[in-house]
């Protein structure tokens, strides 16, 4: 079962596949509520849904409510780790943070019931919450929520309920960002995101072979990285961490160990970076940018999960 927490203090571990699982879903972001509600002890216990497709949130029907300088700080970098919002671009991530509203709450306070429709999602600005889930008559902690910690975005992105209840143990501050907001932007974003990387994918030969919804896993998990000219992408030797994708510009592929090598010109729709993380071995060239590149690059974690089925074809492929 889905569970309802992120970034946990002492529990960091006990749900490993939520990234995994929120990269291969955030398509199913397909309704919001129009229902906005105070935190509150007393939670309503349905959602009135109603289907949107992207950009149909006007800019003047978007949240702005202003924050300090501080309270914009700590809000962006508490977003900079979670996953779903690793995507956004400078004025998405803007529309985050001013739409959100600073909301106490004293002890005691029972932000999220499990069972209830999903209204908002949380960042937590001071306090401690306590997360539990319950089956039968019987209730397991399962994580503590302090300062940057956030819960609450699985309901939202699955259309689902609750699937833990959250209490403060001391008095909190909150900030919180409505439903219609949080999935507006994560559909606009993801749509966008998802017709040009998928556009791409379609040109790479040994991609082209999987099913499209398997292309669609790819496009969903893809991140954006942007080089400077000149500016070391890979360093020979050093440990595997992405996959790289070509979007526009190029890269200088060079050996160091073998100096009689030729060096490689990599261009828009090559990819490099798969060697050490199909062999779990050390980098084997550097790789330095050519003129501003973009690339579109995929986490080790989701290119062996994602791209698996495909070394043996992808090997055939390598340069």
């Amino acid at each position: 079962m889905q569970q309802e927490i992120h970034h946990p203090i002492p529990f960091t571990n006990i749900f490993n596949d939520q990234a995994d699982e929120a990269s291969d879903q955030l398509s199913s972001l397909v309704s919001i509520s129009n229902n906005y509600h105070t935190v509150s002890a007393n939670r309503r216990t349905s959602v009135s849904a109603e289907s949107i497709v992207p950009s149909t949130i006007t800019e003047e029907a978007k949240l702005h409510i202003p924050k300090s300088d501080t309270q914009a700080k700590f809000i962006r970098e508490a977003l900079a780790d979670i996953f779903l919002f690793k995507h956004l671009d400078s004025d998405q991530l803007h529309d985050v943070v001013f739409a959100m509203k600073e909301c106490p709450v004293e002890a005691g306070t029972c932000v999220i019931k499990q069972g209830d429709d999903g209204d908002y999602f949380y960042i937590v600005q001071a306090g401690r919450f306590e997360c539990y889930i319950e089956k039968g008559n019987h209730s397991q902690l399962v994580a503590i929520y302090g300062p940057k910690s956030s819960f609450g975005e699985v309901a939202l992105m699955y259309n689902s309920p609750r699937s833990a209840t959250i209490t403060a143990t001391q008095d909190c501050i909150l900030f919180a960002l409505d439903r219609t907001t949080f999935r507006s932007l994560l559909v606009n974003n993801m749509a966008h995101k998802r017709v040009t990387y998928e556009t791409f994918l379609n040109k790479i030969p040994f991609i082209q072979s999987l099913p499209l919804n398997e292309r669609r896993k790819i496009a969903d998990a893809l991140e954006p990285r942007f080089f400077a000219d000149r500016e070391t992408i890979i360093t020979q030797g050093d440990a595997g961490d992405y996959f790289y994708l070509i979007v526009s510009g190029q890269v200088l592929v060079t050996n160091s160990i073998a100096p009689a090598s030729e060096d490689i010109i990599l261009g828009q729709g090559q990819y490099f970076g798969e060697c050490a993380l199909m062999d779990n071995v050390p980098r084997t060239a550097t790789v330095i940018a050519r003129g501003p590149l973009n690339c579109a690059v995929l986490p080790q974690q989701g290119f062996q999960r994602l791209l698996g089925p495909l070394f043996d074809n992808l090997k055939k492929h390598q340069h």
